[in-house]
């Protein structure tokens, strides 16, 4: 998966960029800041790691905006069960 520049989540343009010390030094792959509205990436992760990582925060951002009162578990599940079916389907939309 190509990682975008930016992503557009309910009307709100997020900067996706990639951290060299998120990882390294605050031992996260990904992290959502809705007040700079930025999606931080960890460098060095594996591509399809960082394509996981971003639905993760994309699905932090809805949490977020829509006040779903979604656990931190029930992101990571459907983060990782989306990524891997829309790659392994190649769905598009």
């Amino acid at each position: 998966m190509e990682i975008p520049q930016t992503v557009k989540i309910g009307g709100i343009t997020y900067t996706v960029r990639f951290d060299p010390l998120l990882g390294t030094q605050r031992r996260s792959f990904a992290e959502h800041h809705p007040f700079t509205q930025e999606i931080v990436l960890a460098e060095g992760q594996p591509p399809e790691q960082a394509g996981e990582s971003l639905l993760h925060e994309i699905i932090e951002a809805i949490n977020n905006h829509c006040q779903l009162g979604l656990e931190h578990q029930q992101i990571q599940v459907l983060g990782f069960i989306l990524h891997q079916v829309l790659r392994d389907n190649k769905l598009v939309f």
